[in-house]
């Protein structure tokens, strides 16, 4: 797959120009090498700055996008390693009180795994 144009972006509003002859948005890349216009929004109303703004912020969004999908890795590869720390305590405790606790914490915390990764977790 094709890299996007490098961000930042910026949206700016613009006048009438020979494609549309009337106020609009448009989406640049801010300070970089490419003058060429990435979006155009028809209208200078709310919602198409709106529309402009949320486009201009694209690269931030997927640069955000993958650093948390990053964190949401460690976090379920650290889980991954307390799963089966918890099942061997359930066993220890068996199913009084305490283990049912344990017993709690274990299968919420498998499935919690299970739905972020798409996969099952082995205890």
């Amino acid at each position: 797959m094709a890299e996007h144009t490098p961000g930042p972006w910026v949206a700016i509003e613009a006048g009438p120009c020979l494609v549309i002859d009337a106020s609009h948005w448009d989406v640049y890349q801010q300070g970089g090498d490419n003058v060429f216009c990435m979006a155009r929004m028809a209208a200078a109303d709310e919602t198409e700055e709106a529309n402009a703004r949320l486009i201009a912020s694209a690269p931030e969004l997927k640069a955000e996008n993958t650093r948390l999908k990053d964190i949401n890795a460690e976090m379920c590869a650290a889980i991954e390693r307390v799963i089966p720390v918890l099942a061997g305590i359930v066993q220890a405790y068996g199913t009084g009180p305490a283990g049912q606790v344990f017993e709690a914490m274990h299968d919420e915390l498998a499935a919690a795994v299970a739905k972020a990764t798409g996969q099952g977790v082995e205890a």
